[in-house]
């Protein structure tokens, strides 16, 4: 390649680039593409935020983890560096408001059906409780979960308010 046709090349690589970067500032009010880095979602790597979308039963939402939701962890007081608090989470929405919600033991049934079971023990080996659930579901939360028995989710911290939700999610790649 002559020093010409690299330098269009550099050229021509960095205006593609800004121009992706400035079409993603543009849409990031309604939309927004994520990477998630972690095990908590292991068949896909990248996904379409969109913004602003109501919760559905069944669909994948994002929120932020704060630290009351963290907070509300049993048992208190033991360190949890997974809750990962300030950090973009991805779940389904199993229970709506005004379902029933009932926990027996370390399971979780939302109108009777069994939507999650708890661990007796979190991945650093420390004791974990399912949390103990209003029902029916406030008007203004929902219970999310994942179908992984490790998944850290409102069995263990709850339910997430609706204002928290930041959108509706599709898996991507």
């Amino acid at each position: 390649m002559s020093r010409n046709s690299h330098i269009r090349w550099w050229i021509g690589s960095c205006v593609v680039v800004s121009v992706v970067i400035l079409g993603l500032q543009v849409i990031n009010p309604w939309f927004q593409v994520l990477i998630r880095d972690d095990e908590s979602w292991p068949h896909h790597r990248f996904f379409f935020l969109r913004k602003g979308i109501a919760p559905e039963r069944g669909s994948l939402v994002a929120f932020t983890m704060t630290d009351t939701y963290a907070g509300r962890v049993k048992p208190e007081g033991m360190p949890r560096p997974y809750a990962r608090v300030g950090l973009l989470w991805l779940k389904r929405v199993v229970g709506m408001p005004g379902d029933r919600i009932e926990v027996q033991g370390k399971v979780v049934k939302v109108n009777g059906e069994e939507v999650a079971k708890g661990m007796k023990r979190d991945r650093l080996g420390q004791v974990i409780d399912v949390v103990s659930l209003e029902s029916p579901i406030p008007d203004d939360a929902v219970f999310v979960a994942l179908p992984y028995p490790r998944s850290f989710d409102s069995r263990y911290f709850g339910y997430i308010n609706m204002k928290d939700i930041i959108g509706e999610v599709t898996p991507l790649w």
